[in-house]
């Protein structure tokens, strides 16, 4: 399997989120850090609730997905693979060794 990059995960999971969050606002947007948010509900100090994002960490790439919290069945549609990934309900980590499938993450 081939390996690939930091930079070429978060790309992928990226234009991943990107494709499915139409509906959302994004809130970051910068070289290893993609965020969306809620259009319609706010935090507590008035930034859009974030829904979901992807960060380049030192080692790994993280996927948050905060909707699971409270639609735990949105879990049951993730791929095997990205599920063996979760760290708690809502996070995954990819490392560069773990090749990324297009349908892993959408709904």
């Amino acid at each position: 399997m081939p390996k690939t990059s930091l930079s070429e995960t978060f790309a992928t999971l990226r234009d991943i989120l990107a494709a499915q969050s139409e509906h959302l606002v994004v809130t970051v947007d910068e070289p290893g850090d993609f965020q969306v948010g809620s259009p319609d509900q706010q935090d507590r100090i008035g930034r859009p609730l974030f829904v979901a994002g992807v960060r380049t960490r030192k080692n790994y790439v993280s996927y948050y997905l905060m909707p699971v919290y409270v639609m735990p069945r949105l879990v049951e549609r993730l791929s095997l693979g990205l599920k063996k990934r979760l760290q708690g309900k809502a996070a995954s980590a990819s490392r560069p060794s773990m090749p990324i499938r297009s349908g892993s993450c959408r709904s």
